[in-house]
């Protein structure tokens, strides 16, 4: 991508950029969370326990519904037809639906596998509803069970 500096985080979501034909991102944990102060409680644990701020980043409920808008707006005949063989549950459909629900996102970057696992140990204490993991040569969907707060002790 033109414009991005050496070490710079290319994100997948960014308004600066053109959307892709074929959404593929790579070497990302998303965590979804209940609502937008969840998901920001969630990026300062991150932080907090070592991970970079700028491998951190939070999109709101509303930020969401604003770039499945723009998914809509752009998508042509092409991006339809590649996105039905593609992509299982459209990204953006999946996003989408979640954002209608209140629910926030926050996406790290990770260059391994292993750095996916050391930021879901951090945040196990928190309201996490559901990972999405971009590997590198793997797409992971971790949906999470929370036990109701009468079964924690």
């Amino acid at each position: 991508m033109t414009g991005k500096r050496t070490g710079e985080v290319d994100w997948p979501h960014n308004a600066e950029h053109e959307l892709p034909l074929i959404f593929n991102p790579k070497g990302f944990l998303v965590a979804i969370l209940p609502d937008d102060a969840a998901t920001e409680r969630a990026r300062a644990a991150l932080q907090t326990s070592g991970f970079a701020a700028t491998d951190l980043r939070v999109y709101t409920c509303e930020e969401i519904r604003h770039e499945h808008g723009r998914y809509l707006k752009e998508r042509g005949l092409a991006r339809k037809v590649l996105s039905r063989v593609t992509e299982r549950e459209s990204d953006y459909e999946f996003y989408s639906r979640l954002a209608s629900e209140g629910r926030g996102a926050l996406w790290v970057h990770v260059a391994e596998r292993r750095d996916a696992s050391r930021a879901i140990r951090y945040l196990v204490d928190l309201e996490i509803l559901h990972y999405r993991y971009f590997g590198h040569d793997e797409e992971l969907d971790l949906p999470v069970h929370l036990w109701g707060k009468e079964t924690r002790s």
